[in-house]
């Protein structure tokens, strides 16, 4: 054995056993929330730490399915750890009362993570093999049920493929946190924005076709919407801005946020000294789900009812000039929709998930019975489980009105990504074209935040470009994806298209004529909280697919 593969192991096993050490001083073992962990500095990132990989990828048997501080059966999910949520006072005093177990456990930060650090980096070379499905799912399950503590979700459904195979769904948790009812593959959640995808594939079809051209004025269309000015002078609104987030109309709050107020900061109200030692204690300035028109409960039977909401409020910004995220933009688009093929919106929804097969997504209505639907919850300021608000989201079906399965948009991305991909004429062609899609997943001007981000949007969709610098640099691939919060739940569908097959449709057994596999990885992730950050692990686990070999 090479002597850097011996001290790899040795610094690794080290790391690895002054974790557990830390752990073991703990007074009680077996409960999560009162481990070291969760006085760790880094606890709300914990997926970070090297030395959680190096435990968990290296250490863990693969059938094992939790952390191994839960004591808990592997496929129980740690009820717990929620009660303990649900019933959360503010920890201020709590860190002075316990200082002696305090410092026990944060003693293991440099120690344990320092020689994990470099353990795992001698490690790396071996994180580029190939793995079998057998390996990557215990390790996903994993890393989702840890992501799940983290931000105490009641429940969560994953859905996994390669080059168009589902290889994994699975629920995780509850449904029915009340009624203790599991996540199934099957359950059905609120997937908020992800509805601006799939109404966008209703727009790019009717552009296609001719009957919708994006740089009109949105007046052709909608001659009842109201010419807007901006800082005195006229400005012109067009499909293509909309899509884009480019068009100055408003989201949910009727002024321009900045940055700056979406971060936090040290209270105001508390004095010079306090401020300057950065003391923890810190105010949200904005949280977009305190603004009323999240919570509106009133129907709207038509799209033109719906734009009285916010029709006559004025641009924020100059349309074309500043990326400016809005629900209420596709509403508009809705609108035009109706315009274009004069038949209602939810018509044409409905006609367009028929054609898809995706026979588990619906409007997100009240009334109608909807098998497998799951519960919404959300967490007060203390962290204690609470029952979503009812809401009606019939103002913006087009921008985050449905609900739907992880094995329903895994089929749309399926599609998708078949159209996307499809170049020999004797293949059946998408329900998209090529290059429309290409359109679709291309970065658009002026949506990136600033220029240290990737992300950007591109039409209907997020994107992060592909990125090459040089050998052993950043490689960036091409993501395509998109988030969605809505009340009571989180949503996300990422893909990683592969632009060049790396394996020929061919190469593949049994393959009919039109069923093709696209190329390329997708992870869906709905989640029945609000405000659950899922993008970075939807990415994480799609990266670990993407070392699987699909035929081992």
């Amino acid at each position: 054995m090479a002597a850097w593969t011996k001290l790899g192991l040795l610094t690794g096993l080290g790391g690895a056993m002054s974790v557990w050490a830390a752990h073991k001083t703990r007074r009680s073992f077996g409960c999560y929330a009162d481990t070291a962990f969760e006085h760790h500095p880094n606890i709300r990132d914990l997926s970070s730490s090297p030395a959680y990989h190096l435990v968990n990828n290296f250490w863990l048997p693969q059938d094992h399915q939790q952390p191994f501080w839960n004591t808990g059966p592997a496929t129980a999910f740690p009820l717990h750890f929620i009660n303990q949520l649900q019933n959360q006072p503010v920890h201020l005093e709590d860190d002075d009362a316990h200082e002696d177990s305090f410092d026990h456990g944060d003693n293991f930060g440099l120690l344990s993570t320092g020689s994990a650090v470099v353990g795992s980096t001698l490690f790396h070379h071996g994180y580029g093999r190939k793995i079998s499905i057998k390996e990557a799912v215990p390790k996903a399950r994993r890393m989702l049920k840890k992501h799940m503590q983290e931000i105490g979700a009641p429940g969560l459904v994953v859905g996994v493929s390669i080059d168009g195979h589902v290889v994994w769904t699975e629920g995780l948790g509850y449904s029915d946190f009340e009624n203790s009812l599991p996540c199934q593959a099957n359950t059905v959640m609120r997937i908020a924005s992800i509805s601006k995808a799939i109404s966008m594939t209703i727009v790019a079809k009717l552009w296609e076709q001719g009957l919708l051209d994006l740089d009109k004025p949105i007046q052709e269309y909608v001659p009842e919407f109201p010419m807007k000015t901006f800082e005195g002078h006229p400005v012109t609104i067009t499909c293509r801005q909309l899509v884009s987030h480019l068009s100055g109309i408003r989201h949910y709050s009727k002024t321009k946020k900045t940055d700056e107020e979406y971060l936090v900061d040290p209270p105001q109200n508390i004095d010079k000294k306090s401020r300057d030692e950065k003391k923890p204690t810190v105010l949200a300035k904005y949280n977009e789900f305190d603004e009323k028109e999240y919570y509106l409960k009133e129907s709207f039977p038509k799209v033109s009812d719906a734009l009285k909401v916010f029709q006559d409020d004025p641009v924020l910004v100059e349309p074309g000039t500043e990326f400016l995220y809005t629900t209420y933009g596709f509403t508009l688009l809705s609108a035009v929709i109706e315009s274009v093929t004069k038949r209602k919106f939810t018509e044409n929804m409905k006609d367009l998930l028929r054609d898809f097969d995706m026979t588990n997504t619906f409007l997100d209505e009240h009334e109608p019975i909807i098998h497998n639907r799951s519960r919404n919850y959300r967490r007060d300021k203390l962290g204690r489980l609470k029952n979503a608000p009812y809401v009606d989201n019939s103002y913006k079906w087009a921008g985050g009105g449905l609900v739907s399965t992880v094995g329903d948009l895994l089929k749309f991305a399926h599609l998708l990504l078949y159209a996307a991909q499809v170049r020999n004429p004797s293949d059946k062609p998408g329900y998209l074209k090529a290059e429309t899609l290409e359109r679709m997943w291309t970065l658009v001007d002026h949506t990136k935040k600033n220029k240290f981000v990737e992300n950007g949007y591109g039409m209907g969709w997020m994107v992060v470009p592909e990125r090459f610098v040089g050998g052993w640099c950043l490689q960036q691939p091409h993501v395509v994806y998109h988030t969605g919060g809505a009340i009571g739940a989180s949503s996300v569908l990422t893909l990683l298209p592969r632009e060049k097959n790396v394996m020929s449709w061919d190469e593949y057994p049994n393959v009919q004529d039109g069923k093709k596999p696209p190329q390329g990885i997708v992870v869906t992730l709905i989640v029945n909280l609000e405000q659950a950050s899922l993008y970075k692990k939807s990415v994480e686990i799609a990266q670990l697919f993407d070392r699987v070999d699909i035929h081992h």
